[in-house]
């Protein structure tokens, strides 16, 4: 059976490895300031991001067993988020450990509790950047915006408390966000990233249109084009990337949609065509379980 602690041993390795040979350059560099090695020391950087970026799909097509293993083996997950190669790449997906299903109405008042305590450190932020009085007041700070408190000391430096904001809108952003993945709410972003999606789709295409037409007019304009294309392009995997990433955050829902397979495809919707292209992994539990205490036991 495939594990996913075996692909993230095989992650950590190359990573491991590649940073050796990030130093090793970066030594020879120092040294020599040969413009071939600066070239080098930039393709292995990033090689280094590739392979976290695939660690984070990794593990969202994995999701599955990512919680088993946050359930049956916790020390094993703090041992990972805790791991120099891979704790960065973890830790920006462990927090969808924690999604609990909500009724409902529930997810409402939790959304809307959320957004309102985010619009507080927006205000927040404003009123810091406009503050020239010295040291922050965190009582009168506080009195103005409640979700500070707890978060703000007296005396504070304003670079510290808008450190402090950013810190909290991370938080709170992350907590709407394990709300909106509930069944009643998920379909609202989904349907906005679908649509975002087919307008950078249209604009590849126009680019992929003008960079044609500009093959052989003139070096200068056929390399603008081309720019333009590979700009669109990557906008357009990076919408392709976020929308996968979302509907595998709730495999449920998910799988409902790709369960109406009796659909025609010129019925589908085009978040139901993109949906029957995602695929994530389930593990049956017990067998993995057995793998796993087999695994580690070795």
């Amino acid at each position: 059976m495939s594990l996913l602690i075996d692909y993230l041993e095989d992650a950590a390795s190359y990573i491991h490895a590649r940073r050796a040979r990030l130093r090793q350059l970066e030594g020879e560099y120092r040294r020599s300031h040969d413009p071939d090695i600066k070239l080098e020391m930039n393709s292995v950087k990033r090689e280094v991001a590739r392979k976290a970026a695939e660690v984070n799909d990794e593990l969202l097509v994995n999701l599955d067993e990512f919680r088993h293993i946050k359930k049956y083996f916790p020390d094993l997950l703090e041992v990972l988020m805790e791991d120099d190669c891979l704790g960065r790449a973890i830790g920006r997906k462990a927090w969808l450990l924690d999604f609990r299903p909500l009724q409902p109405k529930e997810a409402l008042v939790r959304l809307a509790d959320a957004r309102g305590r985010r619009r507080q450190l927006r205000e927040a932020g404003t009123f810091i950047r406009k503050w020239a009085g010295g040291k922050i007041k965190a009582a009168e700070l506080v009195s103005k915006y409640p979700v500070l408190k707890g978060h703000v000391k007296e005396g504070m430096e304003p670079d510290d408390v808008t450190a402090a904001i950013k810190s909290l809108k991370q938080s709170i952003r992350r907590e709407g966000w394990l709300v909106l993945l509930n069944d009643s709410l998920i379909l609202e972003p989904l349907t906005k990233l679908t649509n975002e999606l087919s307008a950078l789709c249209y604009e590849e295409e126009k680019a992929r249109s003008e960079y044609e037409a500009a093959k052989g007019k003139g070096t200068m304009l056929e390399a603008s084009k081309l720019r333009q294309l590979e700009r669109a392009g990557k906008r357009r995997q990076h919408g392709e990337r976020m929308l996968r990433h979302l509907l595998l955050a709730n495999p449920s829902v998910l799988h409902s949609m790709k369960k109406k397979h009796w659909l025609s495809k010129e019925k589908q919707t085009p978040l139901q065509r993109f949906a029957a292209s995602v695929t994530p992994r389930m593990v049956k539990e017990r067998a993995w379980l057995d793998a796993m205490k087999k695994k580690l036991s070795a």
